[in-house]
């Protein structure tokens, strides 16, 4: 080892699903205690690889299946939100610099090394070349022959104690048949929520209830009422393994919780404790018993968006946002924006928009600052996106804003170019300062679950607030 660099273990996979099998591999690099990283990637889109699982789907169940690991493991999804496929070659070239790197493979894809007939060879680009200068972890299931003269000239043997097929796993899906114990029990309950690899097209929509609910109970410190709530609730709390996370209080209350815990991958129960809210559920609070929280619930799947900036000093920045994103000019000033939204049906470009700012919101941030804006406000689920301007002057009839398909990248840039109209970019609460131009849509492996009483009445609620009493 390089007595010098730290050093980082790459383990690239498909994991469509991840199972029980890659779980062991971690763990025994872990046990190796030899790396001071190791990096589990999911892959992006492979030639070689009909994936099945959306990038969503498949880092939600890499989070599931890796985590609690051992604390040197990591899951970097950064190939699914880019949904591309990062090679060998390139993911050494982006650590050699400041790490020692080895990269895992399987023995199936070392055997014929010596005849020059292995994968890494014959299928791998650049393989010969790899295989002959790159630090190599070789992994060897059970009852698995090896032939060191087979293997790279740098590598490690890292037996692993039980074997498993991604493969396998999608045929009992699509069969019916039992996946218990080829699966974390996280991952086995996520693919039956959303009835993965059976042959159906993924929703928005989709059903839960819990045998056995394990609660984290996030409340409102400023409503007694929510804090009498949760006192009530410890009982039925599991800190350390739960699988639901109840919200006490409004929207913003469920906001900052999804803000927080949305990498726990647990669906988000909100119960409305006095407050207006479109995210949130009313229930009588006598009524909160162990047995509440053992109903059937529906579930709808809420986006988070990405949000990437170039900042004033033309530094770039990346954060998420779970309802919405702005560009803002300074205060006592008119800003000139210029409006860019392409997705899979061409481009939409308004060069000049002369006002306050720009937001764009998810379906369920609309009820929010798009709403105050003079947005209409979207039911959970709906697959759109909100933009709309604050106090636009121009063009007159863009004043209500716009909803774009879900797919949208949003691009909103600052055209003053005399730097005294400068603009400011907000990501939900985040700030960041001067900006000159963002660039918002949906991310591939961030959303929330958020749950719903069985006939919620969140969309009639949304249909009668736009015809109020009069």
């Amino acid at each position: 080892m390089n007595a010098w660099k730290k050093t980082i273990c790459i383990f690239g996979l498909a994991g469509d699903p991840p199972g029980e099998h890659h779980r062991a591999i971690a763990q025994a690099l872990a046990a190796t205690r030899k790396f001071d990283l190791i990096k589990v990637i999911p892959c992006g889109p492979r030639p070689d690889k009909n994936l099945v699982a959306t990038p969503l789907q498949r880092a939600v169940m890499a989070d599931f299946t890796f985590r609690g690991v051992a604390q040197n493991v990591e899951v970097d999804s950064s190939d699914l939100e880019k949904d591309e496929f990062t090679r060998t070659r390139e993911l050494q070239r982006l650590y050699e610099a400041e790490w020692e790197v080895w990269h895992v493979v399987g023995a199936d894809l070392a055997r014929g090394g010596k005849s020059g007939n292995a994968s890494i060879q014959k299928k791998w680009q650049h393989g010969l070349e790899l295989r002959r200068e790159l630090r190599f972890v070789v992994t060897v299931g059970p009852g698995n022959a090896l032939d060191l003269d087979d293997l790279p000239p740098h590598r490690l043997i890292a037996p692993i104690e039980k074997s498993g097929s991604s493969t396998e796993i999608r045929r009992r899906c699509m069969e019916g048949e039992s996946i218990t114990g080829l699966v974390t029990p996280e991952v086995e309950a996520y693919i039956e929520r959303h009835h993965l690899y059976q042959g159906q097209q993924s929703s928005a929509r989709t059903t839960l209830q819990l045998s056995d609910p394990r609660l984290l109970v996030v409340a409102d410190e400023r409503n007694p009422k929510a804090l009498s709530v949760r006192e009530d609730l410890k009982e039925f709390e599991d800190v350390e393994n739960p699988n639901l996370i109840v919200s006490l209080g409004g929207d913003g209350t469920m906001f900052r919780t999804v803000h927080r815990e949305w990498r726990r991958r647990l669906p988000f129960l909100g119960l409305n404790m006095g407050h207006l809210g479109f995210l949130i559920n009313r229930v009588a609070e006598e009524g909160i018993s162990y047995e509440f929280f053992r109903q059937g619930f529906e579930v709808l799947c809420s986006p988070l968006l990405r949000v990437e900036v170039t900042k004033g000093d033309d530094s770039q920045e990346v954060a998420l946002a779970v309802n919405d994103a702005w560009m803002q000019v300074e205060p006592g000033k008119t800003g000139l924006f210029e409006l860019m939204v392409t997705n899979k049906d061409g481009v939409a470009h308004m060069r000049r928009i002369v006002g306050d700012g720009l937001l764009v919101a998810t379906a369920a941030g609309s009820s929010a600052y798009a709403y105050a804006m003079g947005a209409e406000r979207v039911p959970i689920g709906t697959e759109v996106l909100v933009v709309v301007g604050s106090n636009i002057f121009s063009p007159p009839q863009w004043r209500r804003g716009v909803n774009v398909p879900l797919d949208s990248i949003v691009e909103i840039r600052n055209t003053d170019d005399s730097g005294w109209r400068k603009t400011l970019g907000f990501a939900d609460n985040i700030s960041f300062g001067e900006v000159k131009a963002m660039r918002i849509g949906v991310s591939r492996i961030a959303a929330a679950e958020l749950v719903f009483l069985t006939g919620h009445e969140e969309r009639r609620r949304v249909l009668l607030n736009q015809f109020p009493k009069t």
